[in-house]
């Protein structure tokens, strides 16, 4: 790879933004409620993917030397190095995301009890 070309995983991330972008957009209007509850678990379970980025990334960043993978950083603070601040934010991402994973799956959940139309009823005057 050349460092113009991007590497796989931005290219991914780059896919993966583009794609949530237009999942939120969809979810506006929902023309069949019943399709609810299954976007209610593809949410879940593409929350459960990113927590597990972050855990890896904050892993990965736990792991890095200075010199081999970076130079240092210009930071004020030589006790709290840009990486470490890095790993920890992640961890805390991570967290965040583990809840957001539990309320997708009560949502999910709770969505599952309602008995859906197929079609919205139009308002009778």
């Amino acid at each position: 790879m050349t460092t113009s070309e991007k590497s796989s995983q931005l290219l991914i991330t780059e896919a993966l933004l583009a794609a949530a972008s237009d999942v939120a957009d969809s979810v506006a209007q929902i023309p069949r409620p019943s399709d609810s509850y299954a976007i209610l678990g593809d949410l879940a379970r593409v929350q459960e993917s990113l927590t597990l980025a972050y855990e890896r990334l904050a892993a990965w960043h736990g792991q890095v030397v200075e010199g081999v993978h970076h130079a240092g950083d210009g930071g004020d603070d030589p006790d709290n190095p840009a990486w470490v601040d890095a790993e920890r934010s992640l961890r805390r991402a991570a967290d965040s995301s583990t809840a957001a994973v539990d309320a997708l799956r009560h949502a999910h959940s709770a969505n599952g009890v309602a008995r859906w139309f197929d079609e919205i009823r139009a308002d009778e005057p």
